[in-house]
Formats: C-alpha cells, structure tokens, sequence
C-alpha cells in the first residue's frame, strides 16, 4: 500500500488524507521511506494489522477513485517523477525506485506501482497461505 500511496503522491500531489492514515502507526514508520525497502524492517511488528488493513482499505479505494478519473489523453502525460519523489523526500537510498519509476509517464505508474506491484504481493501473499496449508480451496 505504500507503493501505491506513495505513486499517488506522484501523480496527483500530497493530501492531508495521506498523514493522517498514518498517525496510528509507530514513529519509524512514518517516514517518507517506510514501507518500500526490500527486507522487513524492526518497526513492521509494532504496526497493528487493523491499522494496517485500514491504511490499505483507503489506499486502493484512492487509487480506484484516481483511475476512475483517467482518460486516455492523461496516460501518455509525462511527469516530473523525479522531482515528485524528491518532494516526497525520497532519498538518494532509493535510487533504484527513482530509475524505475522515472522510466514513463502517468502510463507507467499506473501499470506498475498502482496496480502490477500491489498484485504481485497478493500473490505472494495467496501462495503464503497455501504453503502453510491455509488453502480454503484443498
């Protein structure tokens, strides 16, 4: 979800909807930077699950709002990404995002970050819970 929050920043700027989600969650995780690096970071077991599951809730329901706004003039904008993720203070550690998002336009964002990534973790998530044996379908 921060992904998708944070690839909603760059294409429609900040809202105070965006801080205030994030009030309920520890310090660390707040940052600008948290919740995009590859590997579980300490905070991760001081985030509530229903705290995240609402941050969540309200991400995709913004990002279904914002593509429901989208006309096909608006997928081949291009956009300051760059400059977008360094107001968004995304940092010189994330390099790589910067690259990889910076590689089209509104197009691109959409594919990826919005939709393609937050999929991807579902299925990480589908093939989890069948590994533990989880499966409603067995």
């Amino acid at each position: 979800a921060r992904h998708a929050a944070l690839a909603l920043t760059v294409l429609r700027g900040p809202t105070t909807q965006d801080t205030k989600l994030l009030r309920s969650f520890p310090a660390a995780a707040r940052t600008p930077d948290s919740g995009l690096h590859e590997a579980q970071r300490s905070w991760s077991s001081g985030v509530e699950p229903a705290a995240v599951r609402a941050y969540a809730d309200v991400v995709f329901a913004s990002t279904r709002e914002f593509l429901s706004t989208v006309t096909n003039q608006h997928l081949h904008e291009e956009i300051p990404v760059k400059d977008r993720l360094i107001e968004a203070e995304i940092g010189p550690d994330f390099g790589w995002l910067i690259d990889q998002w910076s590689s089209g336009g509104v197009e691109h964002l959409i594919r990826w970050p919005l939709l393609g990534h937050v999929t991807n973790h579902i299925g990480e998530m589908i093939a989890t819970r069948n590994q533990l044996g989880y499966s409603p379908y067995r």
